[in-house]
C-alpha cells in the first residue's frame, strides 16, 4: 500500500492525489443522478499501477455502467444529459 499512496500523493503534495480522485469521480456520479443515468458503482484504485487502461496509463477509478448498450440507451433518451455526463467521465466494460 505505501507504493500506491506515494503514487496518489505525488499527484498533489497539498491536499493528497486521493482526495482529488474522490472528488473527480463525484463529478460524473452527480451528473448521472441528475439525468437519470443509472450506473453500477464508483470506484477509486487504491492502487492505480494495478489497473492499466488500452493506451498504457493507469486507471484511478471510475463510473461504471453495466454495459455499452446501457450508455447507449441513455444517449437515446437524453443525448445532451448523457454527453454532459461522458464529459464528466464514465467507465463502460
Amino acid at each position: 500500500m505505501k507504493v500506491s499512496l506515494d503514487l496518489w500523493n505525488s499527484l498533489c503534495l497539498r491536499h493528497g492525489g486521493l482526495s482529488h480522485a474522490v472528488i473527480h469521480e463525484a463529478g460524473p456520479a452527480v451528473v448521472a443522478v441528475k439525468h437519470g443515468i443509472e450506473f453500477v458503482d464508483i470506484s477509486i484504485n487504491p492502487d492505480p499501477t494495478l489497473h492499466p487502461n488500452e493506451v498504457g496509463a493507469f486507471t484511478g477509478g471510475g463510473v461504471r455502467l453495466e454495459s455499452v448498450d446501457h450508455l447507449r440507451a441513455a444517449v437515446a433518451a437524453d443525448p445532451v444529459g448523457s454527453l454532459r455526463f461522458c464529459l464528466a467521465g464514465a467507465l463502460v466494460p
